[in-house]
């Protein structure tokens, strides 16, 4: 925790994806819940599943789950939908940005893969706190997603990706 609280302080950019694992919490959901408040406390970017949202929040709706962390929390938020996409939101915007019809083979590391392309195009900006309050540029930077999902990568999606990344610059 020392490590995060000095990052804070330096005014770095936090990301934090808890990844929950029910083999490990399943039987002590409290536990995670307490385990991951301090890393939501201070985090920029928040990536979360939509039963991750429900998990910390102790809610058993969605849309009370992101009510609750508006409320709670100054982090921009995103909350994976599966084959819905992501919702994204902050206490000053709220969307959902729609993911493309794919034949999904196996969703491990889908999650991680959206939250890395995201950090990606956050890390090419000059200020990726600033970034993460401007709505135009994470919708730009929520499409990214699409371009992680799609059934057979090429390099297509790297040029694609850049695409969207200059989108953002110009």
């Amino acid at each position: 925790k020392d490590l995060l609280y000095r990052a804070k302080w330096d005014h770095k950019c936090i990301v934090f994806d808890p990844n929950y694992r029910s083999a490990f919490w399943a039987h002590d959901q409290e536990g995670f819940k307490t385990a991951v408040q301090s890393f939501l406390s201070v985090a920029d970017l928040i990536k979360l599943s939509d039963e991750e949202a429900l998990i910390v929040t102790g809610e058993t709706a969605l849309e009370n789950a992101i009510e609750r962390l508006k409320d709670d929390y100054e982090g921009v938020v995103a909350i994976t939908l599966g084959a819905a996409g992501v919702r994204v939101f902050c206490k000053t915007y709220d969307f959902i940005a729609s993911a493309p019809v794919v034949s999904v083979k196996d969703t491990t590391g889908a999650g991680d893969a959206f939250i890395g392309a995201l950090i990606f195009a956050l890390s090419e900006t000059e200020d990726p706190k600033k970034s993460l309050r401007d709505e135009a540029i994470m919708r730009i930077f929520a499409k990214l997603r699409s371009f992680l999902l799609l059934e057979h990568a090429d390099d297509h999606v790297e040029t694609s990706a850049m695409r969207l990344i200059g989108e953002y610059r110009k």
